[in-house]
């Protein structure tokens, strides 16, 4: 029996993956067993640490999938499965939006805030395309979230505004961008890696919306140390699990505020004594 190598899954194409094993890339199909006879249940998923035996030049079997720390999944598009894991072990989610080209969403922020605080996740918020947006109402869009626990940073891919500040936040750490389709993902990790040349699509230009270009999740290695993970526009993830009387308590000001609240099961819609609404007025 050949020696078996611990490494990180990078892509998942039909049955095979992409696994990194130090400077070594291996594309290895997956021992039968670990599927446990249901061919729709997701077995493998990117930023999996994965135990592997070497059968070939560049070839191997996954043996084993070692225990993930975290994990970010969707609702199953396939019929039958519930969840459709798209990443693991993941540090921190970067949420990226557009200041303009596709509009500035606040509500997706917020959506993907939400999910970082349920996962623990550390949250960084992203504006890219700050090169053509106008300053005074971006500040003015982004003024509620600048005493939030949360890091800021406003970058322009194309121009290269900034892109050494995100770097710094990227190093050493596993970390997923999201996003719609268009807020310049892809944009920011060929400005971060040069050599990556992932291709990218305008905006529509009589939408305004992006269109999907990146079809795969795929982890890429940086060489300052670390990862980041691109993702199809996906909009669901991570609200799976979701409990709806729960959902307040992930969001920070609304937590600490409902403290205070005269009820514990309070909603913070009607009720009496409630200091989120007090807070809010």
């Amino acid at each position: 029996m050949n020696d078996i190598f611990e490494g990180i899954v990078e892509r998942i194409d039909a049955n095979l993956s992409r696994v990194r094993a130090g400077d070594a890339l291996f594309n290895c199909e997956v021992r039968k067993k670990l599927f446990r006879y249901d061919p729709l249940k997701t077995e493998i998923a990117v930023g999996d640490r994965v135990r592997f035996e070497i059968i070939g030049e560049g070839t191997g079997v996954i043996e084993e999938v070692l225990p993930r720390k975290t994990r970010l999944s969707r609702r199953a598009v396939m019929k039958d499965a519930e969840e459709q894991i798209i990443a693991a072990n993941i540090d921190q989610l970067v949420s990226v939006s557009s200041a303009k080209e596709p509009r500035l969403n606040t509500r997706l922020i917020d959506r993907y805030l939400v999910v970082a605080e349920k996962h623990n996740f550390n949250a960084i918020i992203c504006i890219n395309k700050i090169d053509i947006a106008d300053t005074n109402e971006l500040k003015m869009q982004m003024k509620p979230y600048e005493n939030l626990p949360y890091e800021i940073l406003y970058i322009s891919a194309l121009k290269k505004t900034n892109i050494d500040k995100l770097e710094n936040l990227l190093k050493n750490k596993i970390s997923i961008l999201s996003g719609y389709s268009g807020v310049g993902k892809s944009s920011i990790i060929n400005a971060i890696l040069p050599g990556a040349e992932i291709e990218t699509e305008e905006v529509s230009a009589k939408w305004k919306k992006g269109k999907h270009k990146t079809t795969a999740v795929t982890m890429f290695h940086l060489p300052f140390g670390g990862y980041i993970i691109d993702t199809p526009g996906i909009r669901e993830f991570g609200t799976l699990d979701f409990n709806p009387k729960e959902v307040s308590h992930f969001f920070p000001e609304i937590f600490k505020a409902g403290k205070q609240c005269r009820f514990s099961d309070c909603t913070h819609t009607h009720e009496t004594g409630c200091a989120v609404k007090t807070a809010v007025a």
